[in-house]
């Protein structure tokens, strides 16, 4: 029997899922039209640094 899998977004801890969705809510301006892809970006890192458990890195 097969093990049902949790949804995608219980993966990630619930602080991690906050800064994620912190960092989608951020408004890209005339000033910096990549301000939005940037907070991801930054909550990306950040989370990686804070549970690289949970990321696999491939060693090839």
């Amino acid at each position: 029997m097969l093990k049902p899998q949790k949804p995608f977004h219980a993966a990630l801890p619930i602080e991690a899922q906050q800064m994620l969705r912190r960092a989608c809510q951020v408004q890209n301006t005339p000033d910096d039209p990549m301000a939005k892809i940037k907070a991801i970006d930054r909550a990306n890192s950040k989370i990686r640094t804070m549970f690289p458990r949970l990321f696999k890195w491939d060693e090839t």
